[in-house]
């Protein structure tokens, strides 16, 4: 279960965009939206999905997300990581 809280604030998504050879680039923007806690530990993530996963994940305080690339025989391979943290406790 998550929770949603108070106001909301500025936070970093990162964008796909296609260039003209169809590649894929992905850039970072900010955008406002609500901060999401985890009942279960109290973190609180910038996306309801973050926190929504935050159990699964083992409770920490950081994770890399991963965009691009493919896993292959259980390995992710190309692609870029973006290191997401949480942004407190409550």
């Amino acid at each position: 279960m998550v929770t949603r809280m108070g106001s909301k604030r500025r936070h970093d998504i990162m964008e796909a965009r296609l260039s003209g050879d169809a590649d894929v680039t992905y850039i970072e923007r900010s955008i406002e939206g609500y901060a999401w806690a985890c009942d279960g530990c109290g973190l609180l993530w910038e996306k309801k999905w973050h926190a929504e996963k935050c159990e699964s994940r083992g409770h920490v305080k950081s994770f890399d997300q991963r965009y691009g690339g493919y896993v292959e025989n259980g390995v992710w391979r190309g692609g870029k990581a973006y290191t997401r943290f949480a942004i407190g406790r409550v």
